[in-house]
């Protein structure tokens, strides 16, 4: 069965530049040296695989500090648009700029 996604064209057009942004970032910047910045990126992966509303909140604040602790870590960036990208797309908010 194909179903369709209805999204606004703002909305759809401001989830691609994120996305780009975010690819950006992952295909010009360096991996991380630091393993605290690394761990958070892994935890954040096992919140976001549970696939849930605040799993994915969880998720998100822990790509965010792994950012917050290396700012040139790509995966960390790539790892947040993914969870926003699914906040937005789940209907978990009712605005983008809350995703």
């Amino acid at each position: 069965m194909l179903s369709l996604l209805l999204v606004d064209p703002k909305v759809f057009l401001r989830l691609w530049y994120e996305t780009i942004h975010f690819l950006n970032k992952v295909i010009f910047c360096k991996d991380t040296t630091s393993l605290e910045a690394y761990d958070y990126v892994m935890r954040g992966w096992q919140y976001f695989s549970r696939r849930t509303r605040s799993a994915n909140v969880k998720a998100k604040e822990m790509f965010q500090e792994a950012i917050e602790l290396d700012p040139d870590y790509g995966n960390a960036y790539w790892a947040l648009g993914l969870a926003k990208l699914l906040n937005a797309t789940a209907g978990w908010t009712e605005f983008f700029s809350q995703a």
